[in-house]
């Protein structure tokens, strides 16, 4: 089975949506076409969802759903307002879109905060009457709504490579399915730090408003696969009361101690069946390096009969699916590099299929999304892009070029851990040794202090990453244009 990853790509902040093709051919990979791609909005205020036969759903703030929508804008007991027809208010996270200036806004002032409104965003009536309670003139609101949604309407821009030209011209007998990665960003943290969004509308900061803008977003790709972060465990009720209806299962893990959010996998049961899982904590007792409580998921899927190229997929046209977020700590590049490493790990250990007849190890076609805390072409991005890094010539926490001799331990992750600098579980390659007796010992498979990190799973970001005033993309503003979310393939 060959993964093709590569035709469309958009990314929203952290919303990044990728369709992918599963071609039948052999079971090595072969070509890479990383798109280019230009990145525009967030989420902003908030709206419906739609059941699969397109008839509106309403969701109130406890994830309840109901196909008559006045009955929970006049219900009592709902203090979150719930609106329809809307696709706006929309915050654009590509400054040059903001150019066109046909309405007077302050462009200066809008980029400062990392944002672009058009006026009618700020028109929007609202008055708070309570706490919790909400007083909305309905129709300003829908009808300044619908303007920004002409808008804004084109902003997000797909990028097609020559892999999907080819699809799209019947040149290659592809089947297709979509992939969409999103960091959400958990209420609870949005909450603690509200010093972080204090230019943002607060209305927009609303979770009853933000679920349902979230929703809306996620199912109108009606992606096979969708990858969050930051999923808050007591909202789960919400994605899985709307995503239920739509054949989508799911696989969700809480961060590590007393931590409210995690990472969830949904994928459409009626094309994909789940073979295997793997929940991955990155926190090890009396392990400095793996001290936090990151977390990432790994599962295998397997395409069901009647859903390849003319219903002809074969039984074996397998793939594995990972999403992780990790560590933020700006000033602790060894961590994230950590992580990687046993994300790496957990990967080789569930897509690994054997070698071939020149001894070179195969996998499944892998896609590894998430939020990642790290820019391109920094060290953990060269990683996993590369395979190879030697951090021993790197500064201690921040792996930036040594400037002056520091000081520095060889060994990563320390051996009872038991991952060696193969970024590979030494129980499994023992297990893998046993059965090929004839394979010669590799001296790094039982290795974990070389100061060399390898690993054989050809990872390719599915867009292209340029730096500075030539970056083409971005999924983030802190204080600058910045990319840290990822799909990566192989």
């Amino acid at each position: 089975t060959m993964l093709k990853a590569f035709i469309y790509l958009c990314n929203i902040r952290s919303n990044c949506i990728i369709n992918i093709y599963i071609k039948c051919m052999s079971t090595k990979f072969k070509g890479r076409a990383p798109p280019k791609t230009i990145f525009s909005t967030k989420d902003g205020l908030a709206l419906r969802s739609i059941d699969k036969n397109k008839k509106p759903i309403y969701l109130n703030k406890n994830g309840q759903s109901s196909k008559d929508e006045k009955s929970l804008v006049n219900s009592k007991e709902n203090n979150s307002k719930i609106f329809s027809l809307l696709e706006t208010s929309t915050l654009l996270r590509d400054p040059a879109t903001c150019r066109t200036n046909q309405n007077n806004v302050d462009l200066k002032s809008n980029l400062e905060e990392g944002v672009c409104r058009s006026p009618n965003y700020f028109k929007i009536m609202a008055s708070t009457k309570s706490n919790t309670d909400e007083i909305f003139d309905y129709d300003k609101y829908q009808e300044d709504c619908l303007a920004e949604s002409k808008r804004l309407k084109g902003f997000r821009k797909w990028s097609t490579k020559y892999l999907g030209q080819n699809v799209n011209l019947k040149r290659d007998n592809s089947s297709m399915f979509t992939l969409l990665s999103f960091n959400i960003l958990a209420q609870n943290l949005l909450d603690t730090h509200r010093y972080l969004y204090k230019k943002n509308d607060p209305r927009a900061l609303v979770w009853s408003h933000r679920i349902n803008k979230i929703l809306e977003e996620i199912i109108s790709y009606n992606a096979e696969i969708i990858c969050l972060q930051e999923v808050q465990e007591e909202h789960i009720s919400y994605l899985k009361n709307a995503l239920s209806p739509l054949n989508y299962k799911y696989v969700h893990k809480r961060r590590t101690k007393n931590h409210k959010d995690g990472s969830a996998i949904f994928y459409k049961s009626n094309v994909f069946t789940m073979l295997d899982y793997k929940l991955v904590e990155y926190f090890r007792p009396n392990v400095d390096i793996l001290n936090k409580d990151n977390v990432g998921i790994v599962i295998k899927l397997k395409l069901n009969e009647g859903h390849g190229p003319n219903s002809l997929m074969p039984p074996e046209s397998d793939i594995v699916i990972a999403t992780t977020h990790l560590l933020y700590n700006p000033k602790r590049s060894d961590i994230r590099l950590a992580q990687a490493q046993v994300m790496m790990a957990e990967l080789d250990k569930m897509a690994y299929v054997g070698k071939d007849n020149n001894g070179i190890p195969q996998y499944l076609p892998i896609i590894l999304t998430g939020d990642f805390n790290l820019q391109p072409h920094t060290a953990v991005y060269t990683f996993l892009t590369r395979g190879i890094l030697q951090y021993t010539n790197l500064t201690f926490k921040q792996l930036e070029p040594v400037k002056h001799r520091e000081p520095r331990q060889c060994s990563l992750l320390p051996p009872h851990v038991g991952i060696n600098d193969n970024c590979q579980y030494i129980d499994v390659i023992k297990k893998r040794l046993n059965t090929d007796p004839m394979t010669p010992v590799d001296a790094r498979d039982m290795s974990s202090n070389s100061g060399l990190l390898i690993h054989n799973l050809n990872l390719t970001s599915s867009y292209y990453h340029m730096v500075g005033k030539n970056q083409s993309a971005a999924s983030t503003y802190q204080d600058e244009w910045i990319t840290v979310d990822y799909i990566f393939y192989r």
